[in-house]
């Protein structure tokens, strides 16, 4: 796939969610450099500001929290209104404690991850879709291979095979509406988002995209980190 283009998404706006973090600040600086409009969406106003200044007017920052509906969506109602409809949404944000295993799990832990890595991509994109629904669009899930196997962090792993079956139920629901979803299982996703956001994809909705470096193929060197064994 050719993800080269400066082009790829030029006079696209596209909202992405935990923007501030590590990875949000990556595609959000490869979505702009696409030609997309941007809006960052994160709770961290300081990163959000940082950000503003690095990008400056292909960005612009929406300070919400995922996991308050009522006050996500009338946050993003006012910003449409303002800068316009979005034709594309990156559900990035994620949470993990650092908690490895059932046992050490809280319920206090358990719910706040679901909440933040789950609930909070059914919020934001319960609250466009009505809106994608009439002009189209695209969705990118950004999940975890811990959606396919047990590597550890139960709550976190639940929560991100529950958003590969989410994601696969906007595409079957709201294909009819030109509205495309797909899911990446990272590893690293620097361009994988922007091609699935772009007219490039236009054929792919619905699909789950393994961008991993070989990790759920046994790749050894990261079966050794998991395993802590030798793989030879």
């Amino acid at each position: 796939m050719n993800t080269s283009s400066p082009a790829q998404l030029q006079d696209r706006h596209i909202l992405i969610t935990g923007a501030a973090g590590g990875i949000g600040r990556t595609l959000c600086e490869h979505i702009a450099s696409r030609g997309a409009q941007v809006c960052a969406l994160d709770r961290d106003t300081d990163g959000l500001s940082e950000l503003a200044t690095k990008l400056g007017d292909k960005l612009g920052t929406l300070a919400a929290d995922l996991i308050t509906p009522a006050e996500l969506a009338g946050k993003l109602t006012d910003y449409q209104s303002s800068h316009g409809n979005f034709d594309g949404l990156i559900n990035n944000a994620a949470f993990i404690y650092d908690i490895g295993s059932l046992r050490k799990t809280t319920s206090e832990g358990w719910h706040d991850e679901i909440d933040a890595n789950l609930n909070g991509a059914y919020n934001v994109t319960a609250a466009l879709l009505p809106q994608l629904a009439t002009t189209g669009g695209s969705i990118v899930t950004i999940a975890s291979v811990n959606a396919l196997t047990s590597l550890g962090h139960p709550a976190y792993s639940a929560a991100k095979a529950g958003l590969v079956s989410f994601a696969r139920a906007v595409a079957m629901e709201y294909g009819r509406n030109a509205v495309r979803s797909n899911i990446i299982l990272p590893g690293t996703v620097a361009t994988a988002a922007s091609f699935l956001l772009s007219d490039e994809a236009a054929a792919i909705s619905g699909a789950t995209l393994n961008v991993d470096c070989g990790l759920m193929a046994g790749i050894s060197p990261f079966a050794s980190e998991l395993t802590m064994e030798d793989m030879g």
